[in-house]
């Protein structure tokens, strides 16, 4: 659920960022915007940066738990604790979303954002992302930890006749470590990407225009990117995508369960 939530956020700002690079009125670079008028205009949104940081520290906890409680950690599995924080990370995501849906005024010209945005320092502008790229460092050396402690113990129970759940719990924590360390890779590289391809412009005003469309494209490929691997994401583990369609069936069985009760009871 929370992939495919992610989807439908990601199709938003896609869909909105076409909207205001092409179809808004061309700005006027010595206006300046206000930041209330620039709903999305970051490459990557405070909510979305906080996701990047928070998931992964919860998933470091649970593989960590789950690592040392392997031999009966199938059987009574992760505290209710990780799922209520999981559920509470997405707060402030949609908490962006709900306050931008009940505002009164569309977002300004994308392009007429990013002049505000090129007037402030490059640290300013890229602190999350340096600050994303560093927790993303720190988490992908601490799950290659993770992984290569549960492949010395997986050597150690074939040994020592562990049984079959206790391998296979050892395994899946290989898998997800190995998993989680390469995808904090790929955070670590784009998030530095971003900052290193920032820190290339111009803040001099005649080369504010050209900044500040390159800044529109990085606007719109991060969005872009993330929705395609998203759905990559989704799609590539066959376990996963039938646990998507089975969600999405109960979901529609359940609302049309509820209008064809409801029908059938006025009726009556």
């Amino acid at each position: 659920m929370a992939v495919m939530a992610a989807d439908v956020y990601l199709l938003l700002r896609s869909t909105l960022g076409l909207w205001q690079s092409y179809d808004t009125p061309k700005p006027d670079p010595s206006v300046i915007v206000d930041d209330s008028q620039c709903a999305f205009s970051a490459t990557v949104p405070d909510s979305l940066c906080m996701l990047f940081i928070w998931f992964p520290f919860l998933l470091v906890v649970e593989r960590l738990y789950a690592s040392q409680n392997y031999q009966n950690y199938e059987n009574n599995g992760a505290p209710i604790i990780f799922k209520v924080l999981c559920g509470v990370m997405w707060i402030p995501m949609i908490a962006e979303i709900l306050a931008f849906s009940f505002s009164l005024t569309l977002p300004t010209n994308l392009q007429a954002c990013q002049y505000s945005l090129l007037s402030q320092s490059n640290i300013q502008r890229n602190a999350w992302f340096v600050i994303i790229a560093v927790f993303s460092a720190v988490f992908s050396l601490l799950f290659k930890l993770l992984e290569l402690k549960n492949k010395r113990i997986e050597n150690h129970s074939v040994h020592n006749d562990y049984v079959f759940s206790c391998r296979y719990q050892l395994r899946e924590n290989i898998r997800t470590c190995r998993f989680a360390f390469s995808l904090l890779l790929l955070y670590f590289i784009f998030f530095f990407v971003f900052f290193v391809f920032d820190r290339n412009y111009e803040d001099k005003d005649e080369l504010r225009m050209i900044a500040a469309a390159r800044r529109e494209y990085l606007f719109l490929i991060f969005p872009m990117f993330s929705l395609i691997y998203s759905f990559h994401f989704l799609t590539a583990n066959n376990s996963l995508f039938e646990t998507a369609k089975k969600a999405l069936h109960l979901y529609y069985h359940e609302e049309h369960g509820v209008c064809f009760h409801t029908s059938k009871s006025h009726i009556v």
